[in-house]
């Protein structure tokens, strides 16, 4: 999706805030834009120029620092001064312009500018009841986005959707409604993105350390050419995953157990061996019961994933 000239860039975000702190004043950087189509690939360089590269803070536009120095070429420029920037790149036909907002807070920067962007969208979902339930957009506050190189784009967010979002991988922090943090990797590479988390139970201030929705197993007929087995316990919703050995309890048998601070969720458990995932279940924490599970795998009778390809 590229946008031309008579697109209006949403890069000016209703609110903006420097990251690079007061101890940066005064600080200048050497910035180097690369710029790409946003899946592995440089445009070319010869046909795009800075149009803009706008200080949100002074409001003045430092676009002519860029090609100064012929050694540097044209999309660099030096004695930048630190702070937060909405840069504008045009073709040289001047049909084409596309940017994003960065933060300089290095004394050198690298900074990717893709030409293509997205939607994303962020869905908070309920999970502890047995069911899957949308828990509403209202719920939904984004603490942080940030960029690979470190910009700050939480303010690209209106609510849950973010638009003119840059191709590229970023940390998401979402504000739990039950309390703490929610983190997410987010990799951005289509044009419309969603983003589902589970709301994680909170288990309040406790005096000492302890597990909470404990997870013991059994794994039966073991093949002896697939020890030594582990187990991975992976979050449907949230972001949790937990490993554990299986024992070796003789006869083809073992134990295993996932002791940790689990929140409650749905959740997928790997047993995997020396050829790879011998079996794949879902389960949901706590039990039906509200009493920690204990899974039994019987790999004469696995539950393998489905393969997709050859």
């Amino acid at each position: 999706m590229k946008l031309t000239m008579g697109i209006i860039l949403l890069l000016i975000t209703p609110w903006w805030r420097p990251q690079c702190g007061s101890e940066s004043t005064g600080k200048r950087s050497t910035v180097v834009i690369a710029l790409t189509d946003g899946v592995g690939h440089p445009l070319g360089l010869g046909s795009y120029s800075v149009k803009e590269f706008l200080n949100l803070k002074s409001k003045k536009d430092l676009s002519g620092l860029f090609g100064s120095s012929p050694k540097m070429g044209r999309l660099a420029a030096e004695r930048v001064p630190f702070g937060t920037y909405q840069v504008k790149i045009q073709s040289q036909s001047g049909s084409e312009v596309f940017g994003r907002l960065i933060d300089v807070c290095q004394e050198n920067e690298s900074v990717e500018v893709p030409d293509h962007f997205a939607r994303v969208h962020v869905a908070l979902l309920s999970t502890a009841a047995g069911s899957v339930e949308d828990a509403g957009t209202g719920l939904v506050h984004v603490a942080a986005f940030r960029s690979a190189d470190g910009t700050e784009m939480a303010g690209l967010f209106e609510g849950a959707v973010a638009d003119e979002v840059p191709y590229g991988s970023y940390d998401l922090e979402l504000s739990d409604p039950l309390g703490g943090l929610i983190k997410r990797q987010v990799d951005v590479f289509q044009q419309d993105v969603w983003v589902y988390s589970g709301l994680s139970a909170r288990y309040g201030d406790r005096p000492y350390s302890s597990p909470e929705n404990l997870v013991r197993g059994e794994v039966e007929n073991i093949p002896a050419n697939e020890r030594p087995v582990f187990v991975t316990m992976s979050g449907v919703y949230i972001p949790r995953m937990i490993n554990s050995i299986v024992s070796d309890a003789g006869d083809g048998r073992g134990t295993f157990s996932l002791a940790g601070v689990n929140p409650s969720g749905v959740y997928i458990l790997f047993t995997i061996g020396r050829s790879g995932i011998l079996d794949a279940r879902q389960f949901q924490l706590p039990g039906k019961t509200g009493i920690d599970p204990k899974v039994i795998v019987d790999l004469s009778h696995p539950s393998p994933p489905k393969k997709v390809g050859p």
